[in-house]
């Protein structure tokens, strides 16, 4: 249908979109609302415009492909995400709170939005037993964290949403400060050791990977109460 139209294809990255893909069918099948499945239609034709309109990207990608830093960084980065996620996971359960991963990032991805490339990317959900839900997603890296690190270090930044009012392209939203009492986002910065960098309402502050999850577990745990 868009290609008789005379749009650009509409591709759905198997790996980094397949949750919200999937949730979008469910949402569509069994409450009639398509908004959410259109909306990712439309924001997977805007990455692909984006993607057209810079066309020494390809260029760079294959180059990146030929000569990868030595430390290969995006693997470092996802294993420090895995530890981190794991270390979350834990300290959630003992408030009854449940952490899944959703979509994992994949080398172009974790490449595009570096670069500053807008979109999400679904990294996991927390729920309680009630059904309450708050999303963890990545997304382009935050103004705090750019002017700290370098370009080549920098990191794509992890955001909160929650769930969104009917009838929405979106079915979640972005959570606000005032959402997690002070809460905007976090990144995990690869290095020795690994830092996590929280930004709430008393600023920008570096904590190892334990002390950056079990803060964040006692904000959600606080949170429901």
């Amino acid at each position: 249908m868009l290609g008789q139209d005379g749009l650009p294809p509409a591709i759905v990255k198997a790996r980094s979109q397949r949750s919200q893909y999937i949730a979008a069918l469910a949402h569509s099948d069994e409450g009639g609302d398509i908004m959410p499945l259109a909306g990712l239609f439309l924001e997977t034709i805007e990455r692909y415009v984006t993607e057209l309109q810079r066309p020494k990207t390809f260029k760079k990608m294959f180059d990146q492909l030929v000569a990868r830093r030595g430390d290969n960084y995006f693997e470092w980065y996802r294993n420090c995400l895995r530890d981190f996620m794991d270390r979350l996971r834990s300290e959630l359960k003992l408030s009854g709170l449940h952490l899944t991963m959703l979509d994992e990032l994949s080398q172009d991805v974790f490449d595009q939005l570096r670069e500053g490339y807008q979109f999400n990317v679904r990294s996991a959900v927390i729920a309680d037993d009630l059904g309450q839900e708050i999303m963890l997603y990545h997304r382009h890296p935050s103004t705090a964290s750019r002017n700290r690190f370098a370009k080549d270090d920098i990191v794509p930044t992890i955001a909160f949403a929650l769930p969104n009012r009917r009838w929405n392209l979106d079915p979640y939203r972005r959570a606000s400060r005032f959402d997690l009492e002070g809460l905007s986002d976090l990144w995990i910065q690869p290095d020795r050791p690994v830092r996590v960098y929280v930004d709430d309402k008393t600023g920008v502050s570096a904590c190892t990977v334990t002390d950056a999850a079990s803060r964040l577990a006692d904000r959600l745990r606080a949170l429901r109460s």
